[in-house]
Parts: C-alpha cells; sequence; structure tokens
C-alpha cells in the first residue's frame, strides 16, 4: 500500500511539470522550429596558381597554374535568432590538375682540353615541374546576411590528400665547333614521379548572390597550404592561391 502514492506521484509529477513549465517549453519548441538545417550540394571550378619553394642549397621558388574542381555536400544552418549570422559545414572534393607547367634552362660550359675545334662542350639542360592534387577537405563557413540578396562569408577547411610531382628532363649536349657537319648533338629525355599524402588546411573568404530561395551563386579566394615533398635531398613546399566561382543548391 505505501507505493500507491509513491506510483501515483510519479505518474502525476511529469502532467504537473509540464503544466508549471509551458512557457518554457513553448519558448525552446520554437527556437527549434526557428532553426533549420538544410541540405545542400554545390560545385566550384576555378584557377590556381600553385607556389613551390625548393630548399637549401638550390633555394628556387617556381610556380604552377592548374585547374581545379571541387564539388561538394553540406549543411547549412539556418538560426533566426541569430538575426545576420547563420553557418554550414561540408565535405569537398579538390582536384587540381597542371595546366601550365614549370619551366627553367640552365646552361654551362667547359673546357674539353681537346684542340680546336672541339675546344669547349656545351651543355643545355631544360627542365619542367607539374604537380596534381586531390584530397578530400572538411569545411566549416560563416554566412553574413548583410544585404538581402548578397552573404559575404569566411571559410576554414582541414583536409587529406595526395600530393604528385612529376619532373622532366631533357639534355641537349654539342660540342662548339666553326664546321656545322662536325656538331655532335644528343638529347636526353628524363621523367619521374613523385607523391606522398599530406595533410591540407585552407582559410578564404567569398561573397554569395542568392539567384532564388534554393539556388545562389558564388565567388571565392583562397589560400591553401599542402605541405611538403622530399625528393632527395631536397625538400618541396607547395602553398596555393585559389580563385574560383560556382553555385550551391539548397534541397
Amino acid at each position: 500500500m505505501k507505493l500507491l502514492p509513491i506510483s501515483i506521484f510519479l505518474l502525476c509529477f511529469p502532467i504537473l511539470s509540464y503544466a508549471d513549465n509551458t512557457g518554457d517549453k513553448n519558448i525552446v519548441q520554437e527556437e527549434i522550429q526557428n532553426t533549420k538545417i538544410k541540405p545542400y550540394a554545390s560545385l566550384k571550378i576555378g584557377y590556381s596558381n600553385v607556389g613551390i619553394k625548393i630548399s637549401e642549397p638550390t633555394n628556387k621558388s617556381f610556380t604552377n597554374n592548374t585547374f581545379s574542381f571541387n564539388p561538394a555536400i553540406g549543411l547549412q544552418f539556418d538560426d533566426k535568432l541569430l538575426e545576420t549570422f547563420s553557418f554550414r559545414v561540408e565535405a569537398e572534393y579538390l582536384r587540381n590538375t597542371s595546366g601550365d607547367s614549370s619551366n627553367w634552362t640552365i646552361q654551362r660550359r667547359w673546357q674539353t682540353g681537346i684542340t680546336p675545334p672541339y675546344t669547349n662542350h656545351y651543355e643545355t639542360r631544360k627542365a619542367s615541374i607539374n604537380t596534381n592534387i586531390e584530397g578530400l577537405l572538411l569545411n566549416t563557413y560563416a554566412d553574413f546576411d548583410v544585404m538581402q540578396i548578397i552573404s559575404p562569408y569566411v571559410v576554414f577547411g582541414l583536409g587529406y590528400g595526395k600530393l604528385e610531382q612529376e619532373n622532366q628532363l631533357i639534355v641537349d649536349t654539342f660540342h662548339d665547333s666553326p664546321v656545322v657537319n662536325s656538331d655532335s648533338t644528343e638529347y636526353v629525355t628524363y621523367s619521374e614521379k613523385h607523391s606522398k599524402y599530406n595533410m591540407f588546411w585552407q582559410i578564404g573568404l567569398g561573397v554569395s548572390f542568392d539567384v532564388t530561395e534554393k539556388l545562389s551563386l558564388n565567388a571565392e579566394y583562397r589560400h591553401i597550404n599542402y605541405g611538403s615533398l622530399k625528393l632527395y635531398d631536397l625538400e618541396y613546399k607547395y602553398i596555393a592561391n585559389q580563385f574560383l566561382v560556382g553555385a550551391k543548391y539548397l534541397f
């Protein structure tokens, strides 16, 4: 019998508690309704200028112009309680393919020790670097609704992917001679690829233009660090400035 009053109290307590806190629960329900989570898909394409810096003793710097292709899926969190601010998270696939190689030429001359006409020996080395990068990034965006259809935003992302460098070397050697037919010419072509999986990070800013309630266009700048790749005794560091345009569709 002692359990009966306790059982009645346990059954009635949630009802009494709900009656006392109806106002608070209405506020919570209203906040939940005002906060909307919308899935979306986006696609960005653009131009990326990849800077390649080689460590000492070479201490050279080169650049590659690459084509960027970046599809993504994500979630947009719209909160009406924050009138001018919203955020979103996304998973983005990144792929940069070299469209413009870094080229340089080195010329050397030395004494052959042979009597004329083959007094000097010349060597010309022509080299090029191509970079290909692909990976997966997890991005966080902060969107600022400062105007009706225009929203500037900032983005920060971390990722992991494959960094690949292809080196091509062409050597053209010949002996200097006043008799053209006596010149000796040799062409040697050498190519090699090196790759490594690295952590990536990026930071950027952009602006979004609402075309409809679901479709928006955007333009974006990013600064991306792809890490480094060690080849023999030299370290190559890769940092890119990327310019993208694209579209986002809310479901």
